[in-house]
């Protein structure tokens, strides 16, 4: 059987140590995310209720795979799995919920130019009330979005040359940093139950 290369999974109430130092990864910015300003159009409302469902898609998967990567780690055997595959349920989990964090960063955070991407300023519909939701969304997230985008999304080198104790993922930092980030979102936004999309 094929073993690739650990992606690091550390549990759900654990950081690695020498995260913090992973500076090679990061990218070269001039700003911070506080500082940045969307570059494209907000979209019309209709658009932005259509999207309301989706974006309710990736909360809920963002948490389950958290919750569920915790239990793999903790309770394998919880999960009914052979041996022999417990492996892969824990990388397809832990590579679920990292997609799921570049979306909901990428939403937060990301100045995309490309019209189709749904976007936080969308409903936030002013750039100040965008700049205070940034705020609740903490620096060090960029640095895990930046090593989901290296190590998940893409096959890339720095993949290959990442040392293995920065290869860790503090799942339940990540999901406490982002699901207060989603909270301050939704008090800002608060839709009504018509805006909802199912």
């Amino acid at each position: 059987m094929y073993r690739r290369k650990s992606l690091g999974l550390c549990a759900a109430d654990q950081t690695l140590e020498g995260d913090d130092k992973a500076a090679p990864l990061r990218r070269k910015v001039g700003q911070s995310i506080l500082k940045s300003k969307p570059v494209r159009p907000i979209k019309p409302d209709e658009d932005v209720r259509k999207a309301w469902g989706d974006l309710n898609y990736e909360r809920f998967m963002f948490e389950a795979t958290a919750n569920l990567l915790g239990l793999v780690l903790e309770e394998p055997a919880k999960l009914l799995v052979s041996k022999e595959y417990t492996e892969a349920v824990q990388y397809a989990f832990l590579e679920s919920f990292l997609m799921h964090f570049r979306n909901l960063w990428d939403f937060m955070c990301s100045n995309s130019r490309i019209p189709d991407d749904v976007l936080a300023i969308d409903f936030l519909r002013t750039e100040d009330k965008l700049v205070e939701l940034r705020r609740h969304v903490p620096e060090r997230l960029k640095e895990y979005h930046e090593r989901a985008h290296k190590m998940v999304a893409h096959l890339t080198y720095t993949r290959s040359n990442l040392e293995d104790k920065k290869r860790g993922w503090p799942v339940g930092q990540i999901a406490n940093d982002v699901l207060e980030a989603i909270r301050q979102f939704d008090a800002m936004v608060q839709p009504s139950k018509d805006d909802v999309s199912t």
